[in-house]
């Protein structure tokens, strides 16, 4: 299974800097490929999830596969160190996400049928892929902007084939036209999202 990215970083007119912070760690293993995305307000907590990616996480993975381990030793890691985040982890046909705190809205939809769900306090997720779902990690003031239907239908839209464009370029075109129709109807805030999607 293949996993093709591509972000949305848009500080808006009022403020000069980004207070978001993104990371996205693409590793191919000898098992399949490995993604790891972060949203946060805090440096923080983006520079210890990649650590402890690269430190433990892609050890576990390609010994052990997705596993409890896996969230044991992040919340080591993470919980009670690290200011608010989110965080998904993709590895073959598996994933593990967590979120702390109110600051993004994690989404994992299959076909015209999407599952929000809106992590509030310490949450922590295993789960199952199937080819064709996307996910979506994603400020809170994106959907304040635009109804989450309409940017699942544009983003997911962006695959498909017959076109030129590579999947990441099309998925980023399609986070470039959410951006101008945001700004464009006078969204002023900051808009901060990372996509995800599996091949079909």
């Amino acid at each position: 299974m293949t996993y093709y990215y591509a972000y949305l970083w848009d500080c808006g007119p009022v403020s000069r800097h980004n207070r978001f912070v993104l990371a996205v760690e693409n590793v191919m293993t000898t098992g399949g490929q490995a993604l790891l995305s972060v949203l946060t307000e805090s440096e923080e907590f983006a520079e210890t999830a990649v650590s402890w990616y690269y430190g433990e996480g892609l050890f576990i993975l390609r010994e052990w596969g997705m596993c409890r381990q896996i969230r044991s030793t992040f919340l080591r890691n993470i919980s009670g160190k690290a200011p608010c985040g989110s965080m998904i982890l993709l590895y073959k046909k598996q994933y593990f996400s967590y979120s702390n705190g109110q600051l993004s809205l994690s989404v994992f939809q299959n076909g015209e049928s999407p599952n929000f769900t809106n992590h509030t306090g310490e949450n922590c997720k295993f789960g199952k892929i199937k080819a064709g779902d996307s996910a979506l990690l994603c400020s809170n003031s994106l959907f304040s902007n635009m109804a989450p239907e309409v940017i699942l239908r544009k983003l997911n839209g962006a695959h498909q084939p017959g076109q030129a464009l590579e999947p990441e370029e099309k998925i980023q075109k399609s986070f470039d036209e959410i951006k101008r129709r945001i700004r464009s109807r006078g969204g002023k805030e900051e808009i901060a999202a990372i996509f995800i999607q599996t091949d079909k």
